[in-house]
C-alpha cells in the first residue's frame, strides 16, 4: 500500500562531520542515499520522493538511480533546514501533499512499512490535535547496554500518550544505582524478551529514537522556515546537538510511535560496519 498523499524528502549532505561522504557509501552494494530513496518510493511512490542535497555528486547518483534530486543552499545547518529551503524555493514544483515525511539518509536499514506506520499515526492524530504544532516520529526498543550508552544512539522517553518528554544522547531514564544498575536492567529486558514488545512489557523504558518525522505543511511553514520567529538554536538543542529539542522547548508536541524490526542508523564508519555485521546472515527487505 502506498501513502499517496505524502511527500517524502530525504536531506543528504556530503560533508557530514562524523562521516564525510556517508550518503554515497555502499550498503549491500547500493549507495546509502539511494537505499533511502528506494524505501521512500515503496512507501509513497517514486514520483513523491525528493533528495534535498548540497552536493552535485549526491545529486548525480540519485538521478542516475531514477529519483529526483534538488540542490539546496550549502548554508543549511540541518536536515530540516534543507527541507525548509526546498519548500520555500521549489514549492510550486512539488507534488501536492498533506503530510511531509522527513526520511533520514543515514538510516539505510529503514523500512517502507515504518514510513507507512508513521504516516498512518499522523493521520489518526489529525482529528484531535493542532497539526501546526505537532510532529510524529518513531522509536524502537533498545536491545543492548552498548546502545544505551552510545552517544550516537539518541534515546527518548515518552508520556502515556506517547508524547516525547525528552531526547538525549545520555542513557535515559537514568537510575539511582548508576550505570551498573542500568546495564543490569537492559540485560534483564533482553533476557525476558521484553525488548520485542511482548504484551505485558511493551512499554519498555529504554527506547531508541529513529530519526524519521511526519509533519504538516503548516508546521513546516511555522517551525522550519528560515524566517520563522522560532528558527535558530535553542538552549537544550545546543547542549545535546539534537534539533528536535528546539521544537519541545517552543511548545510543540512530538508523538513517538514505537515500531519493531528496526536497526541502527549510521552516524560513523563504525556504525556502518556494525550494521553490516549484524545483517550479514539476515535478509533485509525494503518493506
Amino acid at each position: 500500500m502506498v501513502c499517496a498523499a505524502a511527500l517524502c524528502v530525504i536531506p543528504a549532505r556530503y560533508g557530514s562531520t562524523r562521516f564525510r561522504g556517508k550518503a554515497l557509501e555502499l550498503f549491500r552494494g547500493v549507495p546509502i542515499v539511494v537505499r533511502a530513496a528506494q524505501v521512500g518510493a515503496l512507501a509513497v511512490g517514486a514520483d513523491r520522493v525528493i533528495v534535498a542535497t548540497d552536493d552535485y555528486r549526491i545529486a548525480s547518483v540519485v538521478r542516475s538511480a531514477g529519483f529526483r534530486a534538488e540542490m539546496t543552499d550549502q548554508r543549511c545547518a540541518s536536515g530540516t533546514a534543507r527541507i525548509a529551503w526546498l519548500l520555500a524555493h521549489c514549492g510550486s514544483t512539488l507534488p501536492t501533499s498533506n503530510v511531509i515525511v522527513n526520511l533520514q539518509g543515514d538510516e539505510p536499514a529503514a523500512r517502507a512499512s515504518h514510513v507507512r506506520q508513521l504516516v498512518h499515526r499522523f493521520h489518526t492524530l489529525s482529528a484531535t490535535v493542532n497539526l501546526e504544532n505537532c510532529v510524529v516520529t518513531l522509536c524502537a526498543p533498545i536491545t543492548s547496554a552498548d546502545q544505551l550508552f552510545d552517544p550516537n544512539c539518541v534515546k527518548v522517553v515518552r508520556d502515556h500518550s506517547d508524547r516525547a518528554l525528552y531526547f538525549s544522547r545520555a542513557a535515559i531514564p537514568s537510575s539511582v544505582g548508576g550505570d551498573a544498575e542500568l546495564r543490569q536492567r537492559v540485560s534483564e529486558e533482553r533476557k525476558h524478551h521484553r525488548n520485542v514488545g511482548s504484551p505485558n512489557t511493551s512499554r519498555t523504558p529504554f527506547l531508541r529514537h529513529i530519526g524519521m518525522y511526519a509533519f504538516s505543511p503548516s508546521f513546516a511553514a511555522k517551525h522550519l522556515s528560515e524566517h520563522a520567529a522560532v528558527f535558530g538554536h535553542s538552549m537544550l538543542e545546543s547542549c545535546e546537538s539534537l534539533e528536535q529539542l528546539r521544537w519541545l522547548e517552543y511548545g510543540c508536541h512530538i508523538y513517538v510511535h514505537q515500531v519493531q524490526g528496526a536497526f541502527r542508523g549510521v552516524d560513523t564508519p563504525h556504525d556502518l560496519a556494525i550494521l553490516e555485521h549484524e545483517l550479514q546472515i539476515k535478509t533485509l527487505p525494503l518493506d
